[in-house]
Formats: structure tokens, C-alpha cells, sequence
């Protein structure tokens, strides 16, 4: 391998927007497919739109590589002739296959593609990377159970193909996404690229128990050896009517007389450890990964010298889009200019915005750790929520399509592609971009758009601005989160320094088992907060300078505070003007 060598980071794009997202925020390549061949039928580009994004990335000197790696049925094989035709016409830099006919098809009739093996393939060993390299490929996605170990020996002993890598994104509870459980719950093929995600639905939990009142011990998956009796607090009700028969007496008892219960499983090769299934009036999620985010582990990849950093999400919307790129793109960048002082946490924040499952390691480690699998909630849960997008630049006013309401007050926060820093308006009133009335708060829908003059943002001036803030940048704005909401999130970042080995088990187990805590994640039926936080005055400000905010302009509490503003509001300036991509900061 080259010394000079630098992984790509490749982002999905379903859509044209997404795409045109994508290279905005620094992605190297993206991956695009159709919904007749690709694993996701919910894509909405037509042959037009991946011919107008293929000249877009061409322009911008990236690359633009093609899904066909479903598993074909006979039905398919018919359309495929027709289908690679079409696919030589758009004349991608790359076609992702995971079909050893459809692979040879390709090779046969199509001999200028280059053909990458798809993580549907399971390559998870350098001899399969090897026969996949004898049969022509160019570059193999290894899946997602393979090992950081295992991925460096496999590109020492292959040193002569291409390896990519998933480095965010969902995870599938089964082997690769080899899942039979939606074609058995809704009859939709997951290697059809009709997924329904039945993992992720809610499960009843039924069980019968004793009522002879014993003690039992148990050890669980994630607790010291603890004890446990029917009598415990906090148990779960059941929602079944048995009948227990005990041998000894001879008699039966009805278990709709239990009130609580507490389930476990048990298998069969780890006897006398028991994983509980929780229960409350939402379900249980035994099935319920977390999502893959190597962000803490990325130096270590990028040292192994892998060819290709992948994000999945080809689903997902423009804001998520945004944000993992603008975030992988800078820490890459990082790495690169000084790998001795590069730290994983000034972007690991960025990708906590997100709405998430809660992060895990996935396999690097070499096998998943129980703290990778959420059984409290199948649900994505942030602090912050996708405001809108920038449409367009009208003069000095900006257009930005609304995505989620906004009040009066809001701070909006928009993601400038040049620096991890976002740039902040606190905003009062909004004008509908097509002219009238101003209102004090708007929702979304049908594109509604507002204006937001260029004006308002007084710490920059206007050609700054529109450098820093083009087309296609996203907005987002926070938002408050229950106390139990609050607490998973704050438990997910703890679990995924465990996996990193930030945080001892020992600590983790002291904050889940904190009367704050336990209290927090047990007001599940809490309402949401009354009221918002003081938006005004000195307890209101948040001391980042927001453009617009009218007491951090005046208060001398902010004098320092402005200060340092106005120097970082100058390095923006310099950045603008040389054509930097990132602002590394320490």
C-alpha cells in the first residue's frame, strides 16, 4: 500500500438532494441505487436523476457507485440484460454486487464496470477476499462481523484489492442482514430489499411462574450475582392466565392471582446466566440493536490503512445526511494532518445529535458485548431535531424550506460545511418566503418556506455568510427531552465508552443504579415538560454568541465571551477566503 495513503468516506444518497447533501458536506463518493435492483425498494431515483447526480459528483471530482446487490430470483434474471445496459450508460465508478451470478453477468457483459463485492456477500476472512479477487473484483465490503483484528490481517494478506468498511449506521440483528423474520411476520423479503424491519416491532412477553413464594438467584447479563423474589418491586405485570400444577401437592394455581413478574432467557450453552427481557407498556425489544458508530475506534482504521469508510443510511433524510459526513469528513481531516493529537470526542458529540438507537461498537471489539443490544426502547431519541434546509440565496436573503416547527426565541443552528462549529441565529419573527404577515411560530409542510434576511447575522458580513452557508445547508434546532428520555441518552453514551474502554463497568452500573437514575427511567408515563427555558435575559443566553441575540450583544457579563467570537469569526473569514474545507479545533 502507498505511504501517502487516505481513506475514502463514502456516504449513501437516496435521493438527488441527499446526494448533492453529501458532497456539499465532504463526502469522497456516494451510492446510489434503483428500486428494481438495489437492497432498498423505498429509493426514489429514477435513471434521469442518477445520470444528473453522476455529472454532479463528476464535476466535483468524486465519485458515484451503483447498488445491484440484491439476490436475484428467476424473475430478475430476465430484467437483468435490459438493467446493465442502462447502468453502462450512466458509466458509475464502481457497482456493488452480492450475487455471484449477477457478478459474473457483469463481468461477462460488462467488462468496463468495476465490480465491488457487497457486504451482503459476508466477507468476513482474507480467503474469501481472495477468491473474490480472483474472480475480477476490485473492491470487497467486508461485513459487519468482522473484527478490527481480523480486518488487519486481512489487509496485510490482501494487500493487493481494495477493502471497505462500515463505520455508522444501523445494525441488523441477524448475520449480515441474512434475516427470515420479516418474510415470516409480513411476508417481505429482506434480500429482496423489502425489509420491514420486524426486529424492531414490540413483543409480548408471556411466561408462566410458580407461586410457592421460593427465592430465587440469578446473575444477569449486565449485574453482580443478585437476588430475586416474586415479592420485588418494580416487577412487570403479566398479561397471560395459566395454570401451574405443582406435582408435590397435587394442586393448582392460577396465575392471573400473580400480579408481577420479572422474565428471563436462558441459552442453552450458558447455563445459570440470564438475560432479562424487560416489559413495560410500550413492549419488549429483545431484537433491538443499537447503531454502529466507530467514531471513538477511528484512528485505529485509519491506521490500518482501509481503502473505504462506508455510512449507511440510503433511507435516511438530509439532515443525517449532513451530520455524519460533516463529522467523519472533519475527523478524518484531523487524523490525517496530526494522528498524535487526534481525539475522538470533538466529533463524537456531533453524531449524538442524531436521532439514534443508542451507539455500539458493533463486532470490532471481536464479538458484540451485552451493552450493544437496547432492551428498553426500539425508538431514536435525540436532544436536537432537523430545523430545515437552505434553498437558495435570494440577494441577501436566505430561503429555508421548514422541516420541524419553530417559535419565536429558537436558536437555529446552521451546519457550515466549513467548520465543525456551527453558525447561530436566535430567532424572533418569521416571514413566509412568498411574502406577508410575520408570525411568531410556523410549522412544516407542503415546502413552506421562510425568509431570513442576510442582516440578522451581525457577527458576519454578507459574503462570508453565503461562502459559509450555501445551498443544501441543513439547519437544526434543540429540543427538550423527558426525564426518561434524558436518562437512555445519557446511559448510551455511557455504554458506548464501556465498549471503548473510557468508563469501567463498575461506573456504568453506579450511574444506572443512582436514585436519579432509577427515577428517571421509570417515569416512563411522565408528561412532557411544562414551559421552556428562559429565552431572554441573562439566564436565558447561552453565551455562544448567537447572531441575533440581544443580550449577549450588550451585557458586559459577555464582554470576554464576545471577544473570543470575533477571533473565531475571523479564522471563518480566513477560511472563506483561501478555500480551506475544516477548521481543526483543539
Amino acid at each position: 500500500m502507498e505511504n501517502n495513503h487516505k481513506a475514502e468516506l463514502l456516504v449513501p444518497a437516496g435521493t438527488l438532494e441527499r446526494l448533492e447533501t453529501a458532497i456539499l458536506y465532504g463526502a469522497d463518493a456516494v451510492y446510489a441505487g434503483t428500486p428494481d435492483f438495489s437492497l432498498r425498494t423505498k429509493t426514489s431515483f429514477t435513471i434521469e436523476e442518477l445520470k444528473q447526480g453522476r455529472e454532479f459528483v463528476r464535476k466535483h471530482g468524486k465519485k458515484l457507485y451503483l447498488t445491484l446487490n440484491l439476490f436475484t430470483h428467476n424473475k430478475d434474471v430476465e430484467r437483468l440484460p435490459k438493467f446493465i445496459e442502462t447502468i453502462r450508460d450512466i458509466k458509475p465508478d464502481g457497482v456493488i454486487i452480492a450475487d455471484p451470478g449477477v457478478f459474473l453477468y457483469v463481468r461477462e457483459n460488462a467488462p468496463e464496470l468495476s465490480l465491488h463485492v457487497s457486504t451482503q456477500a459476508n466477507v468476513c476472512s482474507h480467503l474469501t477476499v481472495n477468491y473474490w479477487k480472483s474472480q475480477g473484483a476490485d473492491l470487497c465490503v467486508l461485513g459487519r462481523e468482522t473484527s478490527f483484528a481480523e480486518l488487519k490481517e486481512i489487509r496485510e494478506k490482501c494487500p493487493d484489492i481494495k477493502l471497505e468498511s462500515f463505520i455508522h449506521g444501523a445494525m441488523c440483528m441477524t448475520y449480515s442482514g441474512r434475516c427470515l423474520l420479516s418474510n415470516f411476520m409480513s411476508e417481505r423479503g429482506a434480500n429482496q430489499g423489502n425489509c420491514s424491519h420486524s426486529c424492531r416491532w414490540n413483543y409480548k412477553v408471556k411466561a408462566m411462574v410458580d407461586d410457592n413464594g421460593h427465592t430465587q438467584y440469578v446473575k444477569l447479563n449486565d449485574e453482580d450475582k443478585k437476588q430475586l423474589s416474586q415479592q420485588e418491586e418494580n416487577q412487570l405485570p403479566l398479561d397471560t392466565h395459566m395454570i401451574d400444577s405443582d406435582p408435590n401437592t397435587n394442586t393448582s394455581t392460577s396465575t392471573s392471582n400473580i400480579q408481577d413478574a420479572r422474565i428471563f432467557l436462558e441459552e442453552e450453552n450458558r447455563q445459570g446466566e440470564f438475560y432479562e427481557i424487560m416489559e413495560d407498556e410500550h413492549g419488549s425489544y429483545i431484537l433491538n440493536s443499537k447503531d454502529i458508530c466507530l467514531m471513538p475506534v477511528l484512528d485505529e482504521i485509519l491506521e490500518s490503512k482501509i481503502d473505504s469508510l462506508k455510512i449507511e443510511g440510503r433511507n435516511k433524510s438530509e439532515y443525517y445526511v449532513a451530520v455524519t459526513t460533516r463529522a467523519y469528513r472533519h475527523a478524518i481531516d484531523s487524523y490525517y494532518q496530526d494522528p498524535t493529537k487526534w481525539r475522538a470526542s470533538a466529533w463524537l458529540g456531533e453524531l449524538f445529535t442524531l436521532q439514534n438507537r443508542g451507539y455500539t461498537l458493533g463486532f470490532h471489539n471481536g464479538t458484540l458485548e451485552d451493552v450493544a443490544h437496547n432492551y428498553d426502547r426500539s425508538s431514536s431519541i435525540s436532544g436536537w431535531q432537523f430545523a430545515g434546509v437552505l434553498r437558495e440565496w435570494d440577494g441577501d436573503d436566505m430561503i429555508m424550506e421548514v422541516r420541524n416547527a419553530l417559535r419565536s426565541e429558537d436558536v437555529l443552528e446552521f451546519l457550515t460545511p466549513k467548520s465543525i462549529e456551527p453558525i447561530r441565529l436566535r430567532i424572533y419573527e418569521f416571514f413566509p418566503a412568498l411574502g406577508g404577515i410575520s408570525r411568531d411560530k410556523v410549522s412544516a409542510g407542503q415546502n413552506f418556506s421562510i425568509r431570513i434576511a442576510g442582516s440578522q447575522f451581525n457577527n458576519y458580513d454578507i459574503d462570508t455568510l453565503k461562502t459559509m452557508l450555501p445551498k443544501h445547508t441543513v439547519v437544526r434546532k434543540d429540543i427538550l427531552l423527558k426525564d426518561h428520555s434524558q436518562y437512555r441518552l445519557e446511559a448510551d453514551m455511557r455504554s458506548l465508552d464501556v465498549e471503548s474502554g473510557k468508563l469501567t463497568r463498575e461506573d456504568y452500573q453506579a450511574f444506572k443504579q443512582d436514585p436519579n437514575s432509577i427515577k428517571a427511567r421509570t417515569t416512563i408515563k411522565e408528561e412532557a415538560h411544562k414551559g421552556r427555558p428562559p429565552r431572554l435575559g441573562k439566564n436565558g443566553c447561552c453565551g455562544r454568541g448567537c447572531n441575533g441575540c440581544n443580550i449577549f450583544a450588550v451585557d458586559p457579563k459577555y464582554a470576554k465571551a464576545r471577544e473570543k467570537m470575533q477571533s473565531v469569526i475571523g479564522e471563518h473569514r480566513r477560511l472563506s477566503v483561501n478555500e480551506k474545507h475544516t477548521l481543526v479545533e483543539e
